[in-house]
């Protein structure tokens, strides 16, 4: 450029050479191979110590047995599938990423929509796709407590995963939201069928099921056939979980683990009377309850018992005892939403009987708005359309 020139010409002058070059450097970083963004798989440290450690790298398989991570130096880890705890994947589509950025912002139809997108997305690893469809159900369950008819849908959804991604790690807990939808979409026998069979792969020593998650499974498959109305399977269920729990080692368990087991445990023996109310034998499931609720051992298990009091105690008129039960049993039930809903459904029946219709929309309207994911809030919906 000469030097005389105008400033103006000049100042475009040096526009346009910054635009060419800013072109060019696009160009050439397009150009350039990106290095796909590593995977993290948390495990237990395989040295005993206790610890968790991260292992980085492209996840290559992610089977029921085995975890298999492809590392930088060209040599792939291979992991027990028992010992993963945790993945987060790296280099996944963008759509992967926006649908778990709005299920966070809690825009959770937007988020399905962009996860059944990264779910189809043959460009993307089967774990990718795998987790996409996985997480779409998870979602889709979660809108349904804003939303019932998600549901159904869930379902649905898990069943794809099911059907595309029979090996996958995650299908025990693939089954388990399935049969958790399927009871809250109203299907209780389908759900018995589904968790009852969780439960008896478990026990069959199926690789990659994890116990405790199976026998809950048991647990949840005998209430839901309860909800079927089927009572000797639920009782065979009981018993056969309640074997299971007393058989399960418990050598070298954490305390949490520990914990869980003796939960479980309590809940087993607790079915009988779970039963006995299902068939409206309330005087029976009165006397059962009552000795349960003063010799339970666990949190879930006096939640439990004071829930099966105070439902048997509703049965048989005694309304002011009953709310006193119930309302104690939803304070002791911070870790199942399940026993919270049900005890604030029962406690709204106290209070309609003794003819306080507002106390009994509050607590309807609790379950409503913050356990619209379990089983009673159906029957709590009802309720409110005759307040």
């Amino acid at each position: 450029m000469a030097a005389g020139a105008p400033i103006g010409a000049r100042a475009r002058a040096l526009r346009s050479a910054a635009v060419a070059f800013a072109i060019l450097g696009a160009s050439v970083a397009t150009a350039l191979p990106q290095a796909p963004r590593a995977d993290q798989v948390f495990r237990l440290d395989p040295r005993g110590s206790g610890e968790v450690v991260a292992v980085t790298g492209l996840i290559e398989s992610h089977g029921l047995e085995r975890v298999v991570v492809a590392r930088k130096d060209g040599n792939p880890i291979r992991i027990d599938a028992a010992e993963v705890l945790e993945v987060r994947l790296g280099d996944v589509p963008q759509s992967f990423a926006d649908a778990t950025l709005l299920r966070e912002r809690g825009e959770l139809e937007k988020s399905v929509a962009r996860f059944r997108v990264a779910a189809g997305d043959a460009a993307s690893r089967p774990v990718v796709q795998a987790s996409a469809r996985l997480a779409a159900a998870e979602t889709l369950l979660e809108w349904g407590a804003e939303d019932p008819t998600r549901f159904r849908e869930a379902a649905a959804e898990a069943d794809l995963f099911l059907g595309a991604f029979p090996e996958d790690r995650n299908v025990p807990r693939a089954r388990a939201l399935k049969g958790r939808a399927q009871l809250l979409a109203g299907d209780a026998a389908g759900a018995a069928e589904t968790l009852q069979g969780l439960f008896q792969a478990g026990q069959a020593g199926t690789i990659g099921y994890p116990r405790t998650l199976t026998l809950q499974a048991g647990l949840d498959g005998a209430y839901a056939f309860i909800a079927a109305r089927k009572m000797a399977e639920a009782t065979a269920l009981f018993d056969a979980l309640s074997s299971a729990v007393t058989a399960a080692p418990r050598e070298g368990l954490s305390r949490a683990a520990l914990a869980q087991l003796d939960g479980l445990a309590e809940l087993a023996q607790l079915g009988p009377g779970f039963v006995q109310l299902g068939e409206g034998k309330a005087d029976r499931a009165e006397g059962f309850f009552r000795g349960k609720a003063d010799g339970a051992q666990t949190g879930a298990g006096r939640a439990a018992a004071q829930l099966g009091y105070g439902e048997a105690l509703l049965g048989l008129g005694k309304h002011r005892q009953a709310q006193l039960t119930l309302a104690s049993a939803t304070a002791l039930s911070y870790r199942s939403a399940d026993i919270a809903a049900r005890g604030l459904v029962g406690l709204a029946k106290t209070y309609l009987a003794l003819g306080d219709a507002s106390e009994a929309k509050k607590s309807l309207e609790r379950v409503r708005r913050i356990h619209g994911a379990t089983p009673a809030a159906v029957e709590a919906a009802e309720l409110l359309k005759t307040l």
